[in-house]
């Protein structure tokens, strides 16, 4: 059986969902590099340092290493557009990622006991 790629399913949604569908090329790669930036701090989508401290925007584009001013408005557009959008929210003075651990997790179906349960079903069954 296939190991569960939440990835692939989260990156299919971004090409072909509604929510994603009015970033321009360059707001979707400003997406994806967001998005790998909070898997990487490993918050739970809250875009923190360990202590808890929030990372600004500017500080966000530093770390993504995001120098152009021209990229530097396209991520600040890609960020309004998100927050509009509800795929972004702010709590406090920290920007996370909505969903995120929604998308990340395996289905309960896919969970090593229900696996090891069906096999176990399947060969009772033989």
């Amino acid at each position: 059986m296939a190991r569960p790629k939440p990835w692939l399913k989260l990156w299919v949604d971004s090409v072909l969902g509604l929510k994603s569908l009015d970033l321009s090329l360059a707001e979707t790669g400003a997406w994806w590099k967001l998005y790998a930036f909070g898997h990487l701090l490993g918050q739970s989508g809250r875009l923190t340092r360990e202590n808890n401290r929030a990372y600004a925007l500017p500080e966000i584009m530093e770390a993504l290493r995001i120098t152009r001013r021209a990229d530097m408005a396209i991520f600040q557009h890609m960020v309004d557009k998100q927050l509009d959008s509800e795929l972004l929210r702010w709590e406090g003075q920290i920007l996370v990622i909505a969903g995120y651990d929604d998308e990340q997790s395996r289905a309960p179906s896919a969970q090593k006991e229900a696996v090891r349960d069906r096999v176990q079903r399947w060969r009772a069954a033989q």
